[in-house]
Formats: structure tokens, C-alpha cells, sequence
């Protein structure tokens, strides 16, 4: 990180942002192309759990290569100016990096039973009775 006065090296900072923020992007790599992705995730344990469907595309990427990346934020807030190069951003964020790793089936529910679920309070309690009755 260049400018290492603004890092974030707190874990509990760390997970407060992870804790506020609403969205999670994936970063992968389709062959020589990158594809980014907004999605719906808990934090919980120091795992990042990512909801999503059991095809498409960020799958079949994921088939090829397991590599990803991540970014979350909050926080965000616009800083204007009277020129357009002096207009900026404050916010706090986390980029991660490292292999996709497949939950089980019993760590995946706590993921999404726990109360970082971002989505509806509750919601992920009733993912879980979903994917159960669906059995």
C-alpha cells in the first residue's frame, strides 16, 4: 500500500468495517480479463461467506481459477471542491486477497446465520430452513 499512514492493520477495525458494510466485490480473473462482481455476504469467524448461485459465470470462472480478491467499504462520504482534480472520497475499506475456498455445509449455514448477513435481519435463519427443506 503506498501511502501506509492510511492502512487499517486493527483487526477489530478490520472486521467493523467488514460488520457495516453492504456490499462485498469479487475480483476474479476470466482467462487475460478482469471480472468484478457486487455480492450479498456475512463475516464471521475471520471468514468471508459470499451467497450465490450454483452456476454462471463467476462460477465457471471459478472452475478455472480459484484466485480472488475482495473489497468492502463504508463509511462513504463525497468531499467536494471548486476544481474537478481536487474532489475526493473519505471512506474505510478492506481489499483481501487469496484462494477461493468451498464451505461445508454446516460452516456455510453459520455463515449465513450469523448476524453480519447483510440482508433483512433474519434472513440468513431462513436461507438456512430453505436450503434444508430443499433436501
Amino acid at each position: 500500500m503506498r501511502r501506509k499512514d492510511k492502512e487499517i492493520t486493527d483487526p477489530a477495525l478490520l472486521s467493523a468495517v467488514l460488520r457495516e458494510a453492504f456490499v462485498c466485490r469479487l475480483g476474479l480473473v476470466d482467462g487475460d480479463r478482469p471480472y468484478v462482481v457486487p455480492m450479498n455476504f456475512a463475516h464471521s469467524g475471520g471468514c468471508l461467506y459470499l451467497h450465490s448461485a450454483g452456476e454462471g459465470r463467476k462460477i465457471e470462472i471459478l472452475g478455472r481459477n480459484n484466485r480472488v480478491c475482495f473489497e468492502a467499504e463504508t463509511g462513504v462520504e463525497l468531499v467536494r471542491a471548486e476544481k474537478a482534480c481536487d474532489f475526493g472520497a473519505r471512506y474505510l475499506s478492506v481489499i483481501g486477497a487469496g484462494p477461493r475456498r468451498s464451505s461445508r455445509t454446516s460452516r456455510r449455514r453459520a455463515g449465513f446465520s450469523t448476524s453480519s448477513w447483510r440482508s433483512t435481519p433474519g434472513a440468513g435463519d431462513g436461507l438456512t430452513r430453505r436450503r434444508r427443506s430443499a433436501r
